[in-house]
């Protein structure tokens, strides 16, 4: 099943599929604000909404905030907050970096591959199309008036 995407007043595609918040898109997403700054889980899945990531399960977020303090990939301390009780607080590691760096790669190689999808399927789409007018209806589909 492919995830329904809907757009919100700012035009930001939300995704409502349990697949859509899974993966290293996530992971990539999550690597990148951490790069921005260190962070507590609700900043951060604020922050996730702008990449289309439904905030309201937030499970997913902190099993991915888990693996990627396990991969050595981030660390996390407590932290006092004067607004209410402490917060762990989310930081990036080297390892962090590189797998950003990484992840930066994997992206642009496919947003590659889906621009040679997009542009394969205009083409296919456009070559239909003026097959099918050239063609035509067959004898045996025309109606006689």
């Amino acid at each position: 099943m492919l995830p329904v995407l809907e757009r919100d007043a700012d035009s930001i595609p939300r995704c409502h599929h349990r697949a859509a918040t899974s993966g290293s898109f996530l992971r990539a997403c999550v690597l990148l604000l951490l790069h921005e700054r260190a962070s507590h889980g609700y900043d951060l899945l604020d922050r996730l909404e702008r990449f289309g990531f439904d905030a309201g399960d937030s499970g997913w977020l902190y099993r991915t905030l888990r693996s990627l303090e396990h991969d050595g990939q981030c660390a996390s301390a407590w932290e006092s907050s004067p607004a209410g009780p402490r917060r762990r607080i989310y930081h990036l590691t080297p390892h962090g970096e590189e797998a950003l760096a990484s992840s930066v790669d994997a992206l642009h190689a496919s947003v590659r591959a889906m621009e040679t999808y997009l542009d394969r399927y205009v083409v296919a789409r456009s070559e239909a199309l003026s097959t099918t007018q050239v063609v035509g209806p067959r004898p045996s589909q025309r109606r006689d008036p």
